[in-house]
């Protein structure tokens, strides 16, 4: 089978996957893939084409790169096969998520290695978002608890973060992947603060990151915070303005005095005084822009989620969950 084609099989069936996503995304508003998607669609895919005919999952090989075709269909098919088992070399050790299901990128493996059965669902996370080019170091740890099991936290990977352009109130225990992400987080924070009010914040409040624990409404997963990867943001302080940094255009003169922004208090709408209102239309459009970015959280939940009143959640999970 020809590498064009099948190079141009699978960006159809990623952009088929990405599009029936987005749609459910768009109509629920938020989704939570584990449960709508407990195989991903492109990797339903393989074994739909190959009952079809159209790829092998076991013995489809690519030719040889150099090799002139043989004259007649049958025996370009034997030598192909016959190619395969003299010539190809042991699998090597596999070094990423991708490599791990479908073999070394650049060798003659068509489909899958291994039966989807074998496979957890959270290494099916893992194998999609390395197909997907969005890999990242956590996606293959084990989330789901076999039943009667206990979450088991090893904090010594974990390291101190009090912030890199924005301090914290107190620092919080991550992951090395995830400060990658509050870095980014914290140089969008200063970028929307600037154009609502001039300025950038001195301070993030939250309510912590590490804790060894389940999820509280699943206790069957292994919560982000467990793992480092996760922090709950309650909100910003701001210093008095100075004389170089003049107030954005429409906004009250007391807020060049210094002001605090909770989510508790400053994210339901309508707002009770322009002060309020402009702190509510920072806190709506910082969310607004981390749900446009692809590359700082995957899983962002705020306040219209009960149990998420006085904070915003952020993490890495393997799967995406935008729900403000």
């Amino acid at each position: 089978m020809p590498r064009r084609l099948i190079r141009g099989v699978l960006v159809t069936v990623s952009v088929l996957a990405e599009r029936e996503y987005s749609a459910r995304l768009a109509r629920f508003r938020s989704i939570s893939l584990v449960q709508h998607f407990s195989v991903p669609r492109l990797l339903r895919l393989p074994a739909a084409l190959a009952a079809a005919g159209a790829i092998s999952l076991t013995a489809g090989c690519l030719p040889k790169e150099g090799t002139p075709p043989p004259a007649g269909e049958a025996a370009s098919a034997q030598r192909q096969e016959a190619r395969v088992h003299e010539e190809a070399p042991a699998p090597a050790a596999p070094v990423s998520a991708f490599e791990s299901f479908f073999g070394p990128q650049g060798s003659r493996s068509v489909g899958p290695r291994h039966e989807l059965s074998g496979l957890s669902r959270t290494q099916l996370w893992a194998a999609w978002n390395s197909l997907r080019g969005d890999a990242y170091e956590l996606d293959g740890v084990e989330r789901f608890l076999e039943e009667g099991t206990r979450v088991h936290c090893d904090a010594s990977t974990l390291v101190r973060h009090g912030g890199t352009h924005l301090r914290y109130q107190s620092s919080v225990q991550v992951d090395p992947a995830f400060r990658e992400r509050l870095v980014r987080f914290e140089q969008l924070v200063m970028e929307v603060a600037a154009e609502v009010y001039g300025r950038a914040p001195t301070r993030l409040h939250h309510f912590g990151a590490y804790s060894c624990r389940s999820s509280r409404r699943r206790a069957y997963r292994v919560s982000e915070h467990a793992l480092g990867n996760a922090i709950d943001v309650t909100g910003f302080d701001f210093a008095r303005a100075t004389q170089h940094q003049p107030l954005s255009e429409g906004l009250p003169p007391e807020l060049r005095r210094p002001f605090q922004i909770r989510v508790a208090r400053h994210w339901s709408l309508p707002a009770a005084s322009p002060s309020a209102s402009a702190h509510a239309r920072f806190l709506r459009e910082l969310a607004a822009r981390l749900s446009d970015r692809s590359d700082v959280f995957r899983v962002m939940i705020g306040p219209s989620r009960s149990d998420h009143s006085d904070h915003f959640h952020f993490d890495m999970s393997p799967w995406h969950y935008v729900y403000f």
